[in-house]
């Protein structure tokens, strides 16, 4: 039976929308990215808080889903816990439970994945609350967590928090195989977009695009999202009508 789902995925209420639509094509782009290169763990973070990553990060976890790819997110964000929310999961045993444990007591089956009530679609909560959430993150039962999910999932989503906000954000995505980085139309501070860009550049990480969340849907009939695609394969920018 279907759990209750949240009107956030709207791939799931309503999945005609527009808005649904754009964040398909934003899924097909990123699992066809580099020129076929398949890339199987993707954080994505914002400058601030407020930018909607996890909304972006759980409507694509749907649509990733809908293709028949077996999906799993995972709640970084432990301070604001942001896809537990969206989901409505028990925050009671979750990723913090986890990183607590020692890498040698894992195993897939001791991980709390949790069934979110869509098909194809897993999702590890954040847990209870912790006090040391970077400490928390820098320890190697994370890699050991996403390498043993590598091998039970064909794509792994991380949200993870700000990084303007706290020291998270870098020290999870050296664990990944790839960063989108979600700009807020008419809400990201220009300078302040900049400078989390640099830091994440600065850190060496590989930022496969830039999303453009909440562009204006109402002129021209756009939809809420624009996407950017930078590197090797050039650049790709995506605008899609009714």
């Amino acid at each position: 039976m279907e759990k209750n789902i949240s009107d956030k995925l709207i791939l799931h209420t309503d999945p005609s929308s527009p808005t649904s639509e754009a964040v398909r094509c934003l899924r097909t782009n990123i699992l066809f990215l580099n020129k076929g290169e398949y890339v199987k763990v993707i954080a994505l973070t914002s400058a601030f808080p407020g930018e909607g990553k996890s909304f972006l990060v759980a409507n694509l976890g749907v649509a990733t889903a809908q293709s028949n790819k077996k999906t799993l997110l995972i709640d970084c964000d432990i301070r604001k816990q942001g896809l537990s929310n969206i989901f409505g999961v028990d925050k009671s045993k979750g990723l913090c439970d986890v990183l607590l444990k020692k890498k040698e007591e894992l195993s897939i089956d001791n991980i709390p994945v949790v069934d979110t009530g869509i098909a194809n679609l897993s999702l590890i909560p954040s847990g209870l609350y912790a006090s040391n959430p970077s400490e928390l993150l820098s320890s190697p039962v994370l890699e050991h967590i996403i390498l043993m999910a590598r091998d039970n999932f064909d794509i792994i989503f991380l949200d993870m928090p700000p990084v303007l906000s706290v020291a998270d954000p870098v020290i999870v995505a050296q664990k990944v195989d790839a960063l989108i980085f979600v700009v807020a139309a008419n809400t990201t501070n220009k300078k302040a977009a900049k400078r989390a860009y640099s830091v994440l550049k600065g850190a060496n990480l590989n930022i496969i695009g830039t999303v453009l969340n909440r562009a204006d849907a109402g002129a021209g009939g756009y939809y809420r999202y624009k996407y950017k695609y930078g590197g090797d394969h050039g650049d790709y920018y995506g605008e899609n009508k009714k």
